[in-house]
């Protein structure tokens, strides 16, 4: 398993235009709907990062990656035999790659809402937020591993039981700046 991140403020007008141009008519069209500016930006920057990482790994062409989205909207590439998952929040966008079933979110650190909390979370995790010196970061944590478990098992956080998703499940997290990763394989 290898992950990547790209901050989407290195991100030229050229390059953005370059990148957009090796998306799928699909992708594009969705890139397209998009309001925000820094939204396409995120969007764009997550395929293009796995396209490159899935093209390094492999040893093939970032172009020739043929990239499609299942019912379940996980993203896969049609013509390599590899897993990857894309997350962006804030100034990043991030995959994950690996041989086995994989997910990943990042999300930045924002102020804690215990109602929400108290929405997605056990009880057991309810208390080690609040036992926690920095309750925002705690609750963020634990909300990338459910979103990265989720996004491994190809479900929906509506569709599923979110406050018990991390049974059995192993989640790597990383934190770097002000964003937190989880990644679950």
């Amino acid at each position: 398993m290898q992950w990547y991140k790209y901050n989407i403020n290195d991100l030229t007008e050229g390059e953005y235009q370059k990148f957009f141009a090796l998306l799928s008519e699909d992708k594009k069209e969705k890139t397209e709907r998009l309001k925000n500016p820094d939204d396409k930006k995120r969007s764009v920057c997550g395929e293009i990062l796995a396209k490159r990482a899935i093209a390094e790994i492999l040893g093939k062409r970032a172009e020739d990656l043929i990239f499609e989205t299942k019912k379940s909207g996980k993203p896969f590439c049609k013509n390599a035999d590899v897993e990857f998952s894309i997350s962006h929040s804030g100034d990043y966008s991030v995959c994950a790659v690996s041989d086995k079933p994989i997910g990943i979110d990042i999300q930045k650190i924002v102020p804690y809402n215990e109602k929400i909390a108290k929405r997605v979370c056990s009880e057991e995790e309810l208390a080690i937020i609040e036992t926690s010196g920095d309750k925002s970061r705690e609750f963020i944590k634990i909300w990338t591993k459910k979103e990265a478990a989720l996004k491994r098992d190809e479900k929906s956080i509506f569709s599923s039981d979110i406050k018990n998703c991390l049974i059995d499940k192993a989640v790597k997290t990383i934190e770097f700046q002000d964003y937190i990763v989880s990644i679950c394989e």
